[in-house]
């Protein structure tokens, strides 16, 4: 169910999450890019986490840090002091000549978002499936939601993302309270369409076909498409329903973001 500031968000249309907190204007996962994207409105940023050798939780879509800086680490296998000293590059970036920025912990980010900020939450050992019959990953997912729970306020503004499959891992986050973001993909829609009704926002590729759209709106829970690069994507799938999206790009939906104080750096 949701509720509180994650509610009040998503009943704005349309609404913008940056996706990989604005990782296609700064390095992914980076201060530059939390901070720029609060800068230019976004009021909720896309986090994925995975759990260091060390116990700390690092923003990184891959486990292994070789895309982002060069470098082949496996996060779950190595201690935060050897993950910090990488930088992530910025060449797939709008500004490929901005410098590269260190790694983010989560829990540097949540002290550089302001305490109204949405958090659409991916664990990534757990969120697609996988990670079922391993004990660490769910321990580590264990410790993520048992963290949410421990800081005030934060769990006002958590949303759990899951794709279609971590039907498992939505379920234990509900437990608690928290409400899911289901990604779905349309070569398999036939497959997950039945229990789409289970999560609180579903979402679906942006060129996802027109009957696929129509199919997962008709479920009645709003729709976040992803994942948007530019503004003509944004704008075919508002064209179609979407409620809100998931984007790399905010900038390029500017008209669309209340403005904030807050600036880049």
């Amino acid at each position: 169910m949701i509720t509180g500031l994650v509610n009040e968000f998503v009943t704005q249309r349309p609404f913008v999450i940056a996706h990989r907190c604005a990782g296609g204007h700064w390095p992914e996962f980076s201060a530059r890019g939390v901070r720029g994207a609060v800068g230019l409105g976004v009021r909720a940023l896309e986090v994925s986490l995975h759990t260091t050798a060390t116990g700390e939780w690092v923003c990184s879509h891959d486990r292994s840090t070789v895309r982002v800086t060069g470098v082949d680490h496996d996060i779950p296998e190595t201690p935060w002091e050897v993950l910090r000293e990488l930088r992530t590059k910025p060449d797939q970036t709008t500004d490929p000549s901005q410098s590269a920025t260190p790694l983010l912990l989560f829990t540097e980010l949540l002290e550089l978002a302001p305490p109204d900020q949405v958090l659409f939450i991916d664990h990534k050992e757990t969120s697609t499936g996988r990670g079922e019959d391993d004990p660490r990953a769910l321990e580590h997912e264990r410790r993520l939601l048992d963290f949410l729970d421990s800081v005030p306020g934060l769990s006002e503004r958590v949303v759990w993302k899951v794709f279609a499959p971590g039907q498992p891992s939505r379920r234990r986050a509900a437990e608690r309270g928290y409400p899911s973001w289901g990604a779905h993909y349309s070569a398999r829609l036939d497959k997950y369409i039945d229990a789409a009704d289970q999560f609180d926002l579903l979402g679906l590729e942006w060129d996802a076909p027109e009957e696929a759209w129509k199919r997962l709106i008709d479920v009645g829970r709003p729709v976040i498409a992803h994942i948007i690069t530019a503004r003509e994507q944004g704008d075919r799938v508002l064209g179609l329903g979407a409620s809100g999206l998931m984007c790399s790009t905010p900038a390029d939906f500017a008209d669309l973001l209340p403005p904030r104080a807050d600036a880049a750096s």
